[in-house]
């Protein structure tokens, strides 16, 4: 009845930065790519491009140092405005 890309559209144009682990085994890199290009233009079509942003790390389902980095940079861009 829905995709993973319709569940993530619903928070569109608020922000919304995803992080992925590209050794995964719940996230294929194929599906990341159809979600990615998918977010993409949504919201392009909400005028507001740089709300959504998805980052991948060569690693498995964890957080990274470099990823909690993009977090809090993706935060105080966005509250701070």
């Amino acid at each position: 009845h829905f995709t993973t890309s319709d569940i993530n559209a619903l928070i569109a144009p608020r922000p919304h930065l995803g992080l992925a682990g590209l050794q995964d085994g719940l996230t294929p890199v194929e599906g990341l790519d159809i979600i990615d290009a998918e977010m993409q233009r949504v919201y392009a079509e909400h005028g507001v491009p740089e709300n959504w942003k998805l980052l991948r790390y060569d690693v498995g389902h964890q957080e990274t140092p470099e990823g909690r980095q993009e977090i809090l940079k993706f935060l105080k861009f966005h509250l701070d405005g």
